[in-house]
């Protein structure tokens, strides 16, 4: 069995690939058509969505959204789902330090994760959708696959490490999964309706500490 990186080198990597892959913030009607696209392949599916949907969704016409994207809708889903896979990592990441104990690095990427599902709503669902949801997976070309894949499996293998470090390495795979899957459906688990982002966390912390017996700090 190969030896397990150390969280400190997961978190580095993580670190420099959001450096080295900062986005340019895009003029204001690619943002939009973006942004509106990825709510409707969120709710639609990818399949169900058409470039005239999306256009009627902006409050322009079909033709024009060619001048943005000239590949089209398969353009559209590869931009919007590289935009959401950056901000998320960037969002995750902007707290951390190699400086911080396990534990501190573990709980503050569950609450970061957590944050960033219920700020963001269907942008939160993108998130998943990076990884074969929706009906998207068919649509990406393999470059833009394995760019996702790559992104994605930083996080994982960086919250594995945690999870392993801090005691769970027989387990730590499976652990890791479904912590993440706490974190990726946060809004089904608030303790109440008015449930704030920390309570959230704390609940779902909670929840983790009786998967894992990992003891929150």
């Amino acid at each position: 069995m190969p030896e397990r990186r150390s969280p400190e080198s997961h978190l580095l990597s993580l670190i420099v690939h959001v450096r080295d892959n900062r986005l340019p913030d895009p003029e204001g009607t690619r943002r939009t058509i973006v942004q509106k696209a990825m709510v409707l392949f969120t709710q639609l599916g990818y399949g169900g969505t058409s470039m005239r949907a999306i256009a009627a969704e902006v409050g322009v016409q079909a033709g024009s959204m060619y001048g943005h994207f000239p590949q089209g809708k398969q353009q559209i889903l590869e931009e919007g789902l590289r935009d959401i896979l950056q901000e998320f990592l960037a969002h995750l990441s902007a707290t951390l330090t190699p400086e911080m104990s396990h534990r501190e690095q573990f709980e503050t990427l569950v609450r970061r994760h957590v944050s960033w599902q219920l700020e963001n709503g269907s942008r939160g669902l993108g998130w998943q959708a990076a990884f074969g949801g929706l009906g998207t997976n068919d649509a990406l070309d393999e470059s833009a696959r394995e760019s996702f894949r790559v992104g994605r499996l930083m996080y994982y293998g960086y919250v594995e490490s945690l999870i392993a470090s801090l005691g769970g390495e027989e387990n730590a795979y499976p652990l890791s999964r479904a912590v993440l899957t706490l974190c990726d459906n946060a809004n089904r688990v608030r303790p109440h309706p008015g449930a704030t982002h920390d309570e959230v966390a704390d609940q779902i912390l909670w929840i983790v500490s009786r998967m894992t017996g990992l003891t929150p700090a």
